[in-house]
C-alpha cells in the first residue's frame, strides 16, 4: 500500500533552507517542515531527471517494494539509490502525472 509523502514542487531559485541529492543533482526541501507538505525542488542544468519534474508538480507516495509498484507503469527515472543509500527512488508517469515512489532501505 502507497503512503502521501510530499507534493514536489518546482521552483528556479535554490531554496535557502534544501539539502542537495547529488545523485539526482537536484536540491530540494524538507516537506515535513511545511505545513501541506511541499517539497520545493531545483534541479541542476545536467540533472539526470526527467524534464517534465521542472516544469510540473509531482505527488510522492512511500512503498514498501519499489520494484513491485513500478510493475506497470511507464518508469521515467529510476529507480536510483539516493540520500547516501538510504532510499531508493522513482519517477513514473501517469494519466500525464509525474508521480515518484521512495523507499526507504
Amino acid at each position: 500500500m502507497a503512503e502521501f509523502l510530499h507534493i514536489g514542487v518546482p521552483c528556479r531559485a535554490k531554496p535557502a533552507d534544501s539539502v542537495y541529492v547529488a545523485e539526482a543533482k537536484v536540491s530540494v526541501t524538507n516537506p515535513d517542515a511545511h505545513p501541506l507538505h511541499f517539497e520545493y525542488c531545483v534541479a541542476d542544468a545536467d540533472s539526470p531527471l526527467p524534464e517534465v519534474l521542472s516544469r510540473l508538480p509531482h505527488v510522492a507516495f512511500g512503498v514498501a517494494d519499489i520494484d513491485a509498484a513500478l510493475e506497470g507503469e511507464e518508469v521515467i527515472y529510476g529507480p536510483q539509490t539516493v540520500m547516501n543509500g538510504g532510499a531508493r527512488i522513482a519517477f513514473i508517469l501517469r494519466d500525464g502525472v509525474p508521480i515518484e515512489f521512495i523507499q526507504s532501505l
